[in-house]
């Protein structure tokens, strides 16, 4: 019924999902919505790690410090803790983090290259150190920062790139790179995107467009992925950190979609899973959910609590 509004927001939320961990416009953020204790603790913590010299303990917690800092609003500060570590005495691993994690919110605030010079600081230290998956991941990236610009043969590069890699060690991530193949597809004449796999030497059969059986699958994947998220956050282990970010990210994804009656089944379908997160009464907006999303729900949820495999209910 909504299959196809469903496959394009999952592409809409791919971009909307990296992007929140470097808000470009961030919004006023009230004060009992952020935890300065939280904050206060962390930034002493990295205080005494700096004054005793231990820098891969003071990244580690900087490394916390962005992530909680940006997701509420504030990247510039999480810039500036980064680049105290730039110069600092950090093993190969962290310092590659560091540099990739400043790409990501250069790029965020739309400053390519000083995005482009992190992302190839940190994957060259990647290819120093033998980090497989990081160098597919930076790969990604910079195919990202190139799509943006609409540098589309690069990013198709980068993308390939990337895929390759993640076919060749197994990895899951391997779709994503091929979702990203395709839109670079969508916007190269056909004869140079055939051209660009020739040098790759990948057979252009594996970006063949996909029958309508394997787009229901997708379909579903993307809402169960969405929904094991959602489900995961209600366990008692998950960290607040973890919840205050599956509770951003899905308000952002309901702020993106329209009202009107094509999309409504996943409008409230998302309402109800920020319920569900916040612990409030959701029993009630299940009963109002499509059928299909409610079987979803039913099944992840007892996949994450049971640990009862989907595909065996």
């Amino acid at each position: 019924m909504f299959l196809k509004f469903a496959l394009d927001l999952r592409e809409k939320f791919r971009k909307l999902k990296r992007s929140i961990y470097f808000i470009t416009t961030p919004k006023p953020v009230k004060s009992n919505e952020v935890d300065n204790k939280y904050i206060e603790d962390r930034i002493e913590s990295r205080r005494h790690f700096i004054q005793g010299g231990e820098w891969d303990k003071a990244a580690e917690v900087t490394f916390e410090l962005e992530s909680y800092l940006t997701l509420h609003g504030f990247p510039q500060r999480s810039i500036e803790l980064l680049q105290e570590l730039e110069d600092k005495e950090l093993t190969d691993k962290n310092r590659a983090i560091v540099y990739h994690r400043m790409g990501n919110l250069f790029l965020g605030f739309g400053d390519y290259d000083a995005s482009l010079t992190r992302y190839q600081k940190s994957l060259e230290i990647k290819e120093k150190i033998g980090d497989i998956d990081g160098m597919a991941i930076s790969m990604g990236q910079m195919g990202n920062l190139y799509f943006e610009q609409d540098q589309f043969e690069t990013a198709l590069k980068s993308y390939l790139q990337s895929f390759v890699i993640l076919s060749r060690i197994g990895s899951p991530f391997s779709d994503q790179a091929k979702n990203d193949i395709a839109l670079c597809r969508q916007k190269l004449p056909e004869v140079r995107f055939q051209a660009i796999l020739k040098e790759f030497e990948i057979d252009p059969k594996v970006f063949d467009p996909e029958d309508d059986e394997t787009l229901m699958k997708m379909a579903m994947q993307f809402f169960s992925g969405i929904t094991a998220q959602a489900v995961a956050t209600s366990k008692l282990e998950t960290s607040a950190e973890d919840i205050e970010q599956t509770r951003s990210l899905l308000t952002q994804w309901i702020d993106q979609i329209k009202d009107d009656t094509h999309q409504e089944p996943v409008k409230n379908y998302f309402q109800f899973l920020l319920a569900y997160v916040n612990k409030e009464d959701y029993q009630t907006p299940l009963q109002n959910i499509d059928p299909e999303l409610k079987t979803i729900f039913e099944k992840v949820k007892a996949e994450v609590f049971f640990n009862c495999p989907i595909d065996k209910l």
